[in-house]
């Protein structure tokens, strides 16, 4: 059940960083992670880890 409830709470994140990934493909990019795209994310990711 645990489970279940870390989905639901992580997959806002995962459809936002997901349809990230797939526009950044359709551009005809080499797909890369920008934080500062995701705000939500820059201000829990520390800063030494990307």
């Amino acid at each position: 059940m645990i489970n279940l409830v870390a989905i639901a709470l992580l997959s806002g994140v995962a459809f936002a960083l997901m349809k990230d990934y797939e526009d950044q493909r359709r551009a005809g990019k080499k797909p890369t992670f920008d934080r500062t795209k995701f705000p939500k994310l820059d201000k829990q990711i520390d800063k030494d880890v990307w």
